[in-house]
């Protein structure tokens, strides 16, 4: 099996003029690695794509598969890619060192030669016993987009391996689909880490911790500034997602999300603020210095409030309360689908001009609801 796989890798170098005579030793020497990690099989998809031969673009594609072998490309893979890192032209752009990126692992280009821009495209990246990486672009930015996923599929969905991923740039751009977990829905969770200098900006993406076995996964964004719109996140492994500011002045704001399920963490800035977003199910922590909430909805879920709070024509649909806050403050109209929110505050409230509080409720004679109490000022 394993010199039928080392013909195969000689016939597809071949078509890029390359000669093997001279490594044809040190390909034979690893079978054990062909055969365990079989990777030819999942480097399959690349040859279904049927273009004009280019006699560079086939060498560098074989060089790849050739280094990929020599490196150590059986721990952690990534498939449909259209270019790899490994073109020096790239070099320059991506810290070396003992903390340099595991090459092999990503679809990175530039977007212009030496402009300091990088792009993560669709890719499928997973691994069998686990793996991790970090990727570092000083002074440089990184654009997310098209489907990415965490976690095999295919003949690669039973691949259970835990992979831990940071992405350091001064300013991280996401529009894509990214997903962790394999197929098989029994492994192939991930921890990601969104690290900005500057800011992290989001605009029509979605991000699926889809069900990983017992494994639990994570996405964590901190940037000086992070702004979030049209955007969607669901976590299925009782993991979640984390959003913080990197310094005491950073500003967090969500226009038009949806949460779905999991546990999310809003911490370590000085204003943050949801317009236009619904909060579905799981459990949010907000801890901010100013936290602010205009048109958005809550359904079912548990809801925990640190430093000031603001609401502002926003909906309430059941879901469990706590508020630690030292001053809430109301505006527009609030609208109580089921029993308050307000039961058991803490600090003082104000009511600007005009708040209203609509309560959709039905009342039997002598029932008492309760709107609002408080320990502090009215």
């Amino acid at each position: 099996m394993a010199f039928k796989k080392a013909r195969l890798i000689s016939r597809f170098i071949s078509k890029g003029s390359f000669k093997l005579n001279k490594i044809s030793k040190k390909i034979f020497t690893l079978n054990q690695i062909l055969k365990r990690e079989n990777p030819l099989k999942r480097h399959k998809k690349t040859k279904s794509i049927k273009k004009p031969f280019n006699k560079n673009k086939s060498f560098l594609k074989a060089s790849i598969l050739l280094i990929g072998a020599l490196g150590g490309l059986s721990h952690l893979r990534a498939s449909e890619c259209r270019y790899w890192s490994w073109w020096s032209g790239y070099h320059d752009k991506i810290e070396s060192g003992p903390n340099s990126p595991t090459h092999n692992s990503y679809c990175l280009f530039s977007s212009a030669q030496g402009s300091g821009t990088y792009y993560l495209n669709t890719l499928t990246t997973y691994s069998a016993g686990g793996a991790s990486f970090t990727q570092k672009f000083n002074g440089g930015t990184l654009n997310v987009g098209g489907n990415i996923r965490f976690g095999g599929t295919g003949i690669n969905g039973g691949d259970v391996g835990y992979i831990t991923g940071t992405y350091d740039a001064t300013n991280i751009y996401l529009t894509s689909h990214l997903t962790t977990g394999n197929s098989y829905a029994d492994g192939g969770g991930a921890t990601l880490n969104f690290n900005a200098a500057n800011n992290i900006t989001i605009n029509q993406a979605s991000f699926d911790n889809s069900d990983a076995g017992t494994q639990k996964s994570y996405m964590n964004f901190k940037g000086s500034n992070i702004n979030v719109s049209g955007s969607s996140f669901k976590d299925d492994t009782d993991g979640g997602f984390n959003f913080s500011g990197n310094n005491n002045n950073s500003v967090i704001s969500f226009n038009q999300t949806n949460f779905n399920q999991g546990t999310y963490n809003f911490s370590n800035s000085t204003t943050l603020s949801f317009d236009n977003s619904n909060f579905n199910q799981g459990t949010y922590h907000f801890n901010s210095t100013q936290s602010a909430f205009n048109n958005s909805t809550f359904n079912q879920g548990t809801y925990n409030f640190n430093g000031n709070t603001s609401f502002n024509n926003d909906t309430f649909n059941q879901g469990t309360y706590d508020f630690n806050t030292s001053k809430v403050s109301f505006s527009g109209i609030n609208t109580l689908n089921s029993s308050s929110p307000f039961a058991s505050l803490k600090g003082s409230v104000s009511f600007n001009s005009g708040a209203i509080f609509n309560l959709n409720q039905t009342l039997n004679n002598n029932q008492t609801y309760d709107i609002l109490t408080t320990n502090g000022a009215i």
